[in-house]
């Protein structure tokens, strides 16, 4: 399907290709598309609530609060705070949360 669930915090643990930056913090490159040049970003917050969606351009997703299920070709993955999730286009998806949750979105545009 494509989707992808990066578990952040696997990430940093097993030092995944990171760049240390002043000893005291990591970067991890995880994924990317260097001929993807032109990006949106912004934040989505829902409370107690589930919707379907077909993702019209690629995307990434950080989840900063919370716990997010995403339903997608008949598996459902769940992100917690610090894991990074890839869309890409034309995915369906059903989001759903239990209680609150907070992400971070960066979309291709154009």
């Amino acid at each position: 399907d494509g989707v992808r669930l990066i578990d952040g915090q696997r990430l940093i643990d097993d030092q995944s290709r990171p760049i240390a930056v002043d000893e005291k913090m990591l970067v991890a490159d995880a994924i990317g598309d260097a001929a993807e040049d032109r990006l949106a970003g912004g934040y989505m917050v829902w409370e107690k609530a589930s919707f379907n969606r077909q993702v019209e351009t690629a995307e990434i997703a950080v989840v900063l609060e919370g716990e997010l299920s995403l339903s997608v070709g008949g598996k459902t993955l769940t992100g917690k705070p610090g894991d990074m999730i890839y869309f890409p286009k034309g995915a369906a998806v059903e989001y759903s949360t239990p209680s609150k949750v907070k992400l971070a979105c960066i979309n291709c545009i154009g």
